[in-house]
């Protein structure tokens, strides 16, 4: 029986007996994928128990484990503090796992982070493969302005140099992006490489015809959607903008979608704007047809993010038709036109291009040209690429690189 072992920087909450993911996006639906390859998937985590403040998040649609997905439980911890003061206990259970592999077991890790550098120094010890999925960019992260760390510029080069480090060791990397990415973290010249995203779009998440953005109308319906975890995705630029173009006299509004801890930062922060009445934060959405429907009831998707690997609610956006404004970021570029890029920080950069966008007169070819990008993304072709990737991983019999 060949097992996946594959290990994340997620951070789940456990109610009763079952794993639950507070942010909707790891969790079983996504990972039954591996499923196809392999007979039973266990993924190493950060476990915590659930609070009265979680349950709401402890839904079925949340679910982490089920049908042959197990998760095997690390100690919990938020920050690179508390991972200084867990890392020998995560350690001892790292080698715990390592030691009772057999031939037949494979690792992923999913990079970067804590958990998947030390796992591949472990692994790599004891002469033990491993694989990486490559999903995002601490040099990005911890830049100028997407972080306020007083440490920035230290953790950035240990992160930076730390995957650099364990992805030119594994032997096979997927990556999320065709060029951003590969170019800065390159695999070992023995490795495999594949390039597949995270994207996991079913046929339900296109939009059947465009809605044609009527750029005659008064109102300017922009949304975005982010996790308020960090800053990097710029949502104090957002309300910037949108504070400017109140003062030019123009109608318009702004929904926010995500969670996290700066929130509540952003809402008082849009009220000391004088724009609490043209910003609505309303936290996580998890019901997908509930999310096309905000998408479809706006006029111009906007992410900005300061730092940004490759944007899958970017192609969320495109998927139902949406005219996107991004930043000239990270693996943003891959998919936004250069027509409707703008520089990170830059708030007069955005609202120029959002007047820009509102005077266009043919903007349905830029909105058919956005659904035929997303449809790229469509699952069924990704997982086609994904199974030749999980292949090699399951037949790869070399010893370590």
């Amino acid at each position: 029986m060949a097992n996946l072992y594959f290990f994340t920087e997620a951070r789940y909450l456990k109610m009763g007996n079952s794993i639950f993911n507070p942010s909707g996006v790891l969790k079983y639906d996504l990972f039954k994928r591996y499923l196809n390859i392999f007979n039973e998937l266990i993924i190493v985590a950060r476990v915590q128990i659930a609070k009265d403040d979680d349950i709401a998040f402890c839904t079925e649609e949340n679910r982490v484990d089920g049908l042959n997905v197990s998760v095997y439980e690390l100690p919990y911890f938020w920050g690179p503090v508390e991972y200084f003061k867990k890392k020998r206990a995560v350690s001892k259970i790292i080698q715990k796992i390592a030691d009772n592999l057999n031939d037949k077991d494979r690792c992923i890790l999913r990079v970067p982070g804590n958990i998947g550098d030390l796992t591949s120094k472990i692994l790599k010890k004891k002469g033990i493969n491993y694989y990486v999925e490559v999903v995002g960019d601490p040099f990005d992260v911890f830049s100028s302005g997407a972080s306020n760390h007083r440490f920035r510029l230290i953790i950035k080069l240990l992160l930076y140099y730390s995957l650099k480090n364990t992805v030119k060791n594994a032997n096979g990397v997927c990556y999320i992006t065709e060029m951003v990415l590969p170019q800065r973290y390159p695999a070992s010249k023995n490795a495999f490489v594949n390039i597949i995203s995270n994207v996991k779009l079913k046929n339900s998440d296109f939009i059947n015809e465009i809605i044609k953005f009527d750029n005659s109308k008064v109102n300017i319906e922009l949304i975005s959607i982010g996790s308020l975890e960090q800053m990097y995705k710029s949502p104090d630029v957002v309300i910037d903008a949108i504070a400017k173009l109140v003062t030019l006299n123009y109608s318009v509004h702004l929904t926010w979608i995500g969670e996290g801890k700066f929130k509540d930062s952003m809402v008082n922060y849009a009220q000391s704007k004088g724009v609490h009445n043209y910003v609505s934060f309303i936290g996580y959405v998890s019901n997908k047809q509930e999310l096309n429907k905000l998408l479809d009831a706006s006029d111009i998707f906007v992410l900005v993010s300061r730092a940004e690997a490759q944007g899958r609610a970017i192609i969320e956006a495109m998927a139902r038709g949406k005219i996107v404004i991004g930043s000239n970021v990270g693996g943003i570029p891959e998919n936004v036109s250069p027509e409707f890029l703008v520089p990170k920080n830059d708030v007069n950069a955005l609202v120029n291009k959002i007047l820009e966008v509102k005077a266009l007169n043919n903007i349905d070819k830029w909105q058919l040209r956005n659904l035929a990008k997303a449809k790229e993304y469509e699952e069924t072709i990704l997982q086609v690429r994904r199974d030749v990737f999980l292949t090699k991983v399951l037949n790869d019999e070399r010893k370590y690189l």
